[in-house]
């Protein structure tokens, strides 16, 4: 396991101890590398799986784009930072082919996600529900 080491300045009366630890902190966050990725989750309140039936797949998109939700502007990575470990787009264990996981990601910058939706077929009358959770998996450098 590596570890991370912070060391702190401060006065010897204790002055600037606060924003030491602040800064330490803070550059603790920034060199924290993270493997991200999109999980999406069905309601369980509806009789219909939403992810099941509607979704094909989620993957990060590098030519970056706009968030339609804040319009933040995303990142653009090269498509190298892309790994394939989960199946599907519950992100179940496993390979399936599609590189779905932003390797090395660090804090801060926004990264957007590609939602395909299955080819429409008939389906229920009725509102069912799907949620996309963003994971990480990391560890210091």
């Amino acid at each position: 396991m590596q570890q991370c080491r912070s060391v702190f300045s401060m006065g010897s009366n204790g002055t600037g101890l606060s924003t030491s630890i602040t800064d330490g902190v803070i550059a603790v966050l920034n060199s924290v590398e993270f493997d991200v990725y999109a999980q999406a989750y069905d309601d369980p309140s509806d009789s219909v799986d939403a992810v099941d039936h509607f979704i094909l797949k989620v993957e990060p998109d590098p030519s970056g784009g706009t968030d339609p939700l804040t319009g933040g502007v995303c990142l653009e990575f090269p498509a190298a930072d892309l790994v394939d470990n989960f199946t599907g787009p519950k992100a179940s264990p496993g390979a399936d082919g599609i590189k779905e996981t932003i390797r090395q990601v660090h804090q801060g910058p926004l990264y957007c996600f590609k939602v395909t939706a299955k080819p429409q077929r008939r389906c229920p009358c009725h509102y069912d529900r799907a949620d996309l959770s963003c994971l990480a998996e990391g560890a210091c450098d």
